[in-house]
């Protein structure tokens, strides 16, 4: 029998399976540069989460530091990350931080970054050319599926034994930030074609993406062309070790528009179109930032969408809405994001700036993290 982590139904619920067993991932993240050196987590991350009662850590893998020269491919960091983690008796999801981190390109390698050309990025509606490569860059979004799929192997190769690394999240919060869709030429051209036949009849709809959707036709658009690329990216990366994956989500919010949260990205109403194209990830998974929390758990956990939490909140409350979503929703995993945090006195933290979380909508007691240690272990 396998020992690959495996997401199958136990008594009709969605259950992730590690070594052939249920496992639900009492989990942290921690923060988006914390995994850029093994010096650093030893120094900065392990030691500040003993004593949680975690059995899962989250972490980014950076395709800039895998992948540094193009085809050279470079693993003492991920081995790193492992060796430790197994020290630990603590599994790792990965997260894969590629072609798109945030709604933009900024962990792509050096050798991509400087090669716009052939590497081309998304033009916004305005004209201005955005920091985020198109989707529709075919040779974009091969490189980063062949990058992934040589990871997924490496990570095979060392680990299929031990099971350390149980799921991948592929990319971080896809989406366009700016505008609601790409008008690059290839976008375009895309753009004016006929929606494909799959849209067409799931949605029974006919003709151009302006005259099957409206004026939603932007975000419909981005939202298939990116799960395509994310699909492609999966299908390349379970031939060479079938983990379960799954993306992201960066929540749809006030001002409500596409463009202020990440056009084209898994926001529930974009499920749909997502399901459809990108049938490799078991989830579309809600970061979750926002004071209705309980909420954003009843819109994203429905039949075909098991429940899974890569990024919440770390305060006191967080506990609550924990027990909320493993007991009330069955979920894969529940973790806080900057895990790390929760080992540093509150009064030694560094919050964001006003500017910044208003700019990201972000209420400010997602980031106060009294109690949030004592209440979550």
């Amino acid at each position: 029998m396998s020992r690959i982590p495996v997401m199958k139904e136990c008594n009709g619920i969605p259950t992730m399976y590690v070594e052939n067993k249920p496992f639900f991932a009492f989990a942290g993240e921690v923060h988006n540069s914390s995994a850029g050196s093994l010096e650093y987590m030893n120094e900065h991350v392990w030691d500040k989460i003993q004593g949680l009662n975690l059995n899962t850590l989250l972490v980014p893998v950076y395709w800039e530091q895998i992948e540094p020269t193009e085809g050279s491919f470079r693993y003492e960091m991920l081995d790193g990350l492992i060796e430790q983690a197994r020290q630990r008796q603590i599994r790792l999801i990965l997260l894969w931080f590629g072609l798109w981190k945030n709604a933009e390109s900024m962990y792509v390698p050096r050798w991509m970054k400087k090669d716009s050309k052939k590497y081309f990025r998304v033009r916004a509606a305005s004209g201005e050319m955005l920091n985020t490569i198109s989707p529709f860059c075919t040779e974009a979004v091969e490189k980063d599926a062949a990058a992934f799929a040589n990871v997924m192997g490496h990570i095979r190769e060392q680990d299929e034994e031990d099971s350390t690394v149980i799921a991948v999240q592929i990319e971080n919060e896809v989406g366009l930030l700016g505008t609601a869709y790409d008008v690059c030429d290839a976008a375009k051209e895309a753009f004016e074609k006929k929606v494909p036949d799959e849209i067409a009849i799931e949605y029974g709809v006919n003709g151009t993406w302006k005259s099957a959707f409206g004026e939603e036709a932007g975000e419909h658009f981005m939202a298939y062309y990116f799960a395509r690329a994310l699909e492609h990216i999966a299908s390349k990366g379970k031939e060479v070790y079938p983990l379960p994956f799954y993306t992201n989500v960066w929540l749809k919010q006030y001002p409500w528009y596409a463009g202020s949260y990440p056009s084209g990205g898994p926001v529930r109403e974009m499920h749909r179109m997502w399901k459809i194209a990108a049938p490799s990830l078991f989830t579309l998974a809600p970061d979750i930032y926002v004071p209705y929390t309980a909420e954003v758990m009843e819109e994203y956990s429905y039949e075909g969408n098991p429940l899974f939490i890569p990024e919440v909140r770390k305060d006191a409350a967080t506990a609550s809405y924990c027990l909320y979503a493993f007991m009330k929703h069955h979920a894969i995993c529940y973790s806080p994001f900057g895990i790390e945090d929760l080992g540093v006195p509150p009064e030694e933290m560094n919050m964001p700036s006003d500017e910044v979380m208003a700019a990201l909508n972000i209420n400010p007691l997602v980031f106060d993290t009294e109690g949030g240690k004592l209440y979550l272990t």
